[in-house]
């Protein structure tokens, strides 16, 4: 809580001095800032017993940054890591996140039905429906290329794997963090993917 004359005041004196408080710092420091120092007065309000409530300074968040299809060729044509070539085909094709992508297992994937089970946040389960190419394509890096052909069996259950076993979210966060700072875009990154099949 920040220190000004008195914040052992009564009510009315709080809100008062608080206002001043505010008014005095108001273009000294980010919005970010003035709205903490809200949340310590509201806590301490709260604390006191007061029914005095300060509104937080409404903030603006930037308008998201959605990738176009020609972000996405130019990334894809990047990337050389079959691995992360097929993770990132399948993350622009299904809206999944990069959890739900590290958690897949080989057995997750219906073949026939072309059905994904994913399990989410909180561990939820659901079900994604995958186009054919993304499953069964030649010229695409589908999911059965990258298993016949590329998957490291470090992992006896894990659909995406490395040398050290199971791919992570953490590295493959780092890896399309990586590939896209390579293509020129460094502003794409995981949930980028997601926000583009949206």
């Amino acid at each position: 809580i920040p220190i000004w004359e008195d914040y052992l005041a009564d009510e009315k004196e709080l809100e008062k001095q608080f206002y001043d408080f505010i008014t005095k710092k108001i273009n000294d420091i980010s919005k970010p800032s003035l709205n903490q120092y809200i949340k310590s007065i509201n806590r301490w309000c709260r604390f006191r017993g007061f029914e005095l409530k300060f509104k937080k300074y409404r903030e603006y968040s930037k308008p998201r940054r959605i990738p176009t299809t020609e972000d996405i060729q130019r990334f894809l044509r990047i990337i050389k890591n079959k691995m992360l070539r097929t993770a990132v085909y399948l993350l622009i094709n299904s809206g999944l996140r990069a959890s739900e992508l590290s958690n897949l297992n080989l057995d997750d994937i219906d073949w026939e039905n072309g059905i994904l089970t994913v399990r989410g946040k909180g561990g939820k389960i659901r079900f994604v429906p995958l186009p054919r190419r993304v499953l069964l394509g030649k010229n695409v890096p589908s999911l059965l290329n990258y298993i016949k052909y590329h998957r490291l069996n470090t992992d006896k259950k894990a659909l995406f794997t490395t040398k050290k076993g199971r791919l992570t979210p953490a590295y493959l966060r780092k890896l399309i963090k990586d590939a896209a700072r390579d293509a020129g875009i460094p502003w794409i990154h995981t949930h980028s993917l997601r926000h583009y099949y949206a």
